[in-house]
């Protein structure tokens, strides 16, 4: 059943206005235009409305409340990553003239997740509808937070970031929601003491959507993967940028040849050079999609002398052509 005004009204006492989600939206980096026939000055969410930057490049958006009028929010955001998980009710937008919904109706059990990127700058339609509740939280990553973490990252979630408006659909386990619900009321007397337990409840949820995209591991476990394997590979990680053949290769790591690619072939399900390939092949797709490099420059770096055979190679790993991360 649908909460309404009167059963929320204890709960959430706190009116939030068009304005002041203008300028909370402004203050976090965010431009914030509403359309209707709503003054700005007009209660829009019976409830809690909160942006907060609790590092750098890591934002955490949370609405929570009774929508008080139909009206709609328009917002630009730039390249990013978000995840985004709805406790209760049901969220619409507009993106790039396409709804998205997220939610069964007016269902206050939904508790659903969507993982979606933007390439490139994205404007964003935020619809209400009056007497609906919603809570939600989402988080979003810009690119300069994974460049903080200096790791790679998985093939899958590389991928998935180059590709403007790809979406994965997921199923937050009951941990990732009780993150949620802690972000949406965050426990501690003080600023700093909520401030933490924002971020360490958003880093859970993260991680947990992260791992959809580990393609390293057939169990997800860096434990499972023999320490051999694991050298062979951060050797080949460390010496992407030159052309070293195999056998120079494996005696660095005190191997043959053959035993040096039967361990890595048992461990990851694929050879030293289709590993090697792939890593180029990423390397690449980073420094089109983050700088902007073109197809030609990208192709060197990932060791190809013809940009076509590197677009049928980048195509064949990614599932889309060179071109179309730039666009």
């Amino acid at each position: 059943m649908p909460r309404t005004a009167s059963s929320d009204r204890r709960r959430h006492r706190k009116p939030v206005r068009a304005d002041d989600i203008a300028r909370v939206s402004t203050g976090s980096g965010y431009e914030c235009i509403w359309h209707g026939p709503d003054d700005p000055s007009d209660i829009v969410l019976g409830g809690d409305f909160m942006i907060n930057r609790v590092s750098n490049g890591m934002s955490v958006h949370v609405t929570s409340g009774l929508e008080m009028s139909d009206t709609s929010s328009e917002f630009t955001v730039g390249p990013s990553l978000s995840i985004f998980l709805l406790l209760e009710g049901y969220a619409a937008f507009t993106i790039d003239g396409e709804t998205w919904e997220l939610g069964a109706g007016d269902d206050v059990n939904a508790e659903t997740g969507l993982i979606w990127s933007r390439a490139r700058n994205t404007r964003i339609v935020r619809h209400t509808r009056r007497g609906r509740y919603v809570s939600k939280v989402a988080i979003t990553l810009k690119p300069e937070w994974f460049d903080t973490l200096d790791v790679p990252m998985p093939v899958g979630l590389e991928a998935f970031r180059a590709r403007h408006l790809a979406e994965m659909h997921w199923c937050p386990s009951p941990r990732a929601i009780r993150n949620a619900h802690e972000i949406v009321r965050p426990i501690g007397g003080s600023q700093l003491q909520r401030r933490m337990t924002i971020h360490r409840n958003a880093l859970q949820i993260v991680q947990e959507a992260f791992e959809l995209f580990d393609q390293d591991s057939a169990d997800g476990t860096e434990t499972d993967i023999p320490a051999r394997a694991t050298a062979i590979r951060s050797y080949i990680d460390a010496t992407l940028e030159q052309d070293l053949p195999l056998d120079e290769i494996g005696r660095a790591l005190g191997m043959s040849t053959t035993v040096m690619q039967d361990r890595f072939r048992d461990a990851f399900d694929m050879t030293v050079g289709e590993y090697r390939r792939r890593q180029r092949l990423v390397r690449a797709l980073v420094a089109l999609r983050d700088h902007g490099v073109s197809v030609g420059k990208a192709a060197e770096l990932a060791g190809y002398r013809s940009p076509a055979n590197f677009a049928t190679a980048f195509s064949r790993q990614f599932g889309f052509p060179p071109s179309s991360v730039r666009n």
